[in-house]
């Protein structure tokens, strides 16, 4: 081989070798740059977990009351939680046996409510002398729940 091939291809190699260098270097610097922001982004969403559940009651009717048969009710929740509710859901069921310390419920009205105030209008069946139990569910943006405590009242 000549000294001149020789020397392009030494030139050739150098050349070669130096960008494939430089290539790799910015294939490092785009896997790392990918890992920091993969670590960055796991550390948010872990940040971003809750676990506080929300709380809710019912506000209205209160608890014992006497209501008219045949009377439109608005039947008020209020809810909170630390980063938000996403839905209420509020229950009636009619008490059909008492036993003992046994009853038997029949749901008979739901509302899913999903911005506050959390307000479901429901109309008092006509039959007289029904006891009924009135219960919210509240869920928040991550999945956590709460059930209210009954607030019974009596169709009189």
């Amino acid at each position: 081989m000549s000294k001149k091939l020789l020397r392009s291809k030494r030139n050739w190699y150098a050349q070669w070798h130096r960008h494939s260098l430089h290539g790799h270097v910015h294939w490092a610097i785009f896997i790392l740059a990918a890992f920091v922001f993969l670590q960055i982004f796991k550390s948010f969403v872990s940040a971003q977990t809750d676990t506080i559940a929300p709380t809710v009651s019912i506000t209205n009717p209160i608890n014992k009351a006497r209501i008219s048969p045949g009377t439109s009710l608005s039947i008020t929740a209020s809810a909170s939680d630390n980063l938000g509710i996403q839905y209420v859901d509020i229950f009636v069921s009619r008490v059909n046996q008492i036993t003992g310390n046994k009853q038997t419920l029949e749901r008979i009205h739901q509302c899913a409510l999903y911005a506050s105030p959390y307000v479901c209008d429901w109309t008092v069946p006509s039959k007289k002398n029904i006891s009924y139990l009135i219960q919210a569910v509240a869920y928040d943006t991550f999945g956590n729940s709460t059930i209210s405590k009954y607030v019974e009242f009596t169709a009189r």
